[in-house]
């Protein structure tokens, strides 16, 4: 008979963003006679538009999307090695519990 092994999850951290990337392409303002806005505005704009889209995407799905994502991966995973995993219901986000599957 084919012992089952068996991971238990302690703990696992909540959905975080890593990195928002910009796809803007800026022309040389400093050539320009009538350009309103300098390098600093642009910087700035440029700092709240980040600031606006990770607040954006914290408050959407996306953290509940990306946890259940990391359920499901992890559950494949120690299926098709024939382990159990216990604790599944550690993957949380954004402070709430995902339901708990039959794994």
């Amino acid at each position: 008979m084919r012992r089952i092994k068996k991971i238990k999850l302690v703990s696992f951290p909540e959905p975080e963003i890593l990195s928002i990337e910009s796809d803007y392409k800026y022309y040389n303002f400093d050539e320009g006679i009538f350009n309103m806005l300098s390098r600093e505005d642009l910087t700035r704009i440029q700092a709240n538009g980040k600031k606006q889209v990770e607040a954006a995407a914290i408050k959407s799905d996306l953290p509940k999307m990306a946890a259940e994502q990391m359920r499901t991966l992890l559950i494949e995973v120690m299926q098709s090695k024939n382990w159990q995993l216990e604790g599944i219901h550690k993957i949380t986000a954004g402070g709430n519990t995902l339901p708990s599957s039959n794994v």
